[in-house]
């Protein structure tokens, strides 16, 4: 679980722009990490910094995010699904429209090895916006109601 080191991200929050380097991500030509992954049409993407020990969380939707949610998935299927979720993470400052944080990796060690022991990689499945609004993975209320937690 990661919600403690979430919780206090201020501490640690690197605005787009103050960070001297470009995080790395799977689009841009590097390799998709092993135990993360993005979903195509999520609001809020995971990249690796430069020196790797962290991970960048970045919102490139126009909306301000106010809470978001892990979860396990597997496309072994050939199909995204969400195998369980992690609690929701209310993040102490909005975080703008092209904004980034940047938090240490050792922070996603308990969700990383939730995911690993599933066979599934850890991903950003809900997104809550400033005005209210949310994005989730298609299918995450029904995941919701048959699975709780992950354990």
């Amino acid at each position: 679980m990661i919600h403690p080191t979430l919780a206090g991200f201020a501490l640690a929050l690197i605005v787009s722009g103050a960070y001297s380097g470009s995080a790395q991500t799977a689009t841009g030509g590097c390799k998709q990490e092993s135990w993360w992954r993005n979903v195509p049409e999520a609001p809020l993407s995971l990249a690796v910094s430069p020196n790797g020990r962290f991970l960048s969380i970045e919102n490139s939707s126009a909306q301000a995010v106010r809470a978001l949610r892990f979860g396990c998935v597997s496309d072994e299927t050939g199909e995204l699904e969400v195998l369980c979720i992690l609690p929701e993470e209310r993040l102490s400052k909005c975080l703008g429209s092209g904004r980034s944080i940047f938090l240490e990796i050792a922070a996603f060690n308990e969700g990383r090895e939730r995911c690993s022991s599933k066979r599934a990689k850890l991903a950003i499945v809900a997104v809550e916006f400033e005005d209210g609004s949310r994005w989730e993975v298609v299918h995450l209320q029904e995941v919701m109601s048959a699975r709780s937690e992950c354990e």
